[in-house]
């Protein structure tokens, strides 16, 4: 499939993959949007202290935000990552709903 072909799904929640990523037992998934408190922040592991500090004064928010996620035999866990499709995602054709 083309990936505008794949990106409703990916929209809605499913995993995407390709011939490249599915060999390194990766997928590509958008990050479930969400509204993190105000008071939740401060006991946030994943900021640093100076960024929780710098957004002490209200919640936040996430939007728009896709992960690739990929299996770490070495450490025996996932490893997810942040991801923007390059050029050459955006024009291969291998692309298939996990």
């Amino acid at each position: 499939m083309k990936f505008e072909e794949v990106l409703p799904a990916l929209r809605d929640g499913a995993r995407i993959v390709n011939s490249s990523l599915s060999a390194d037992r990766a997928f590509i998934v958008r990050q479930v949007p969400a509204i993190i408190p105000k008071d939740v922040v401060p006991k946030m592991t994943s900021l640093p202290n100076s960024a929780k500090q710098s957004m002490s004064e209200g919640p936040i928010e996430f939007i728009d935000q896709a992960l690739v996620v990929r299996w770490d035999n070495s450490l025996a866990r996932y490893i997810a990552t942040s991801w923007v499709p390059t050029i050459h995602d955006l024009f291969r054709e291998d692309w298939t709903i996990a």
